[in-house]
């Protein structure tokens, strides 16, 4: 990470279900293992807004990560703005993530709306893939379950 993000952005867990919800929309982490996932609320900390070089940055809503794999999963929960979305994605990689990382990282957006089909949001989302190379980017609707296994 390049900022240290503070503690009291951290949630851990070893829950077997890790949700993260806004509005109408949500996503589930299934943790049948039970392994440590640390949920961080990003864009609702002012601690770590502080930190920032551009504290005014967009920023996505939460950070889960997977300690025992060094696995990150960036999320924004958005209305039908995807490419707003997107770039809160991007500038929350920028602020948190350290260049020399070379492990692979997911990328989500649930939304009200589906964009997928359009050649738009594809140009976008692999405009977005080239730009950082190791990340993998899903778009869903409303709701979302992910295994963690």
């Amino acid at each position: 990470m390049k900022v240290l993000i503070p503690a009291e952005c951290a949630m851990p867990s070893r829950d077997k279900e890790i949700v993260c919800q806004e509005n109408r929309c949500k996503i589930t982490f299934v943790n049948k293992t039970r392994r440590k996932v640390i949920k961080y609320g990003i864009d609702g900390c002012p601690r770590l807004r502080a930190l920032l070089q551009d504290p005014q940055c967009k920023l996505c809503d939460f950070l889960l990560v997977v300690e025992s794999r060094g696995e990150e999963h960036y999320i924004e929960l958005k209305g039908k703005n995807v490419k707003q979305a997107l770039n809160q994605l991007e500038s929350t990689i920028r602020q948190l993530r350290s260049v020399s990382s070379k492990s692979s990282f997911f990328c989500w957006i649930i939304a009200t709306e589906s964009p997928r089909a359009t050649s738009k949001f594809q140009n976008l989302k692999l405009k977005f893939e080239r730009q950082f190379h190791n990340a993998t980017l899903k778009v869903r609707t409303f709701k979302y379950e992910h295994d963690l296994a």
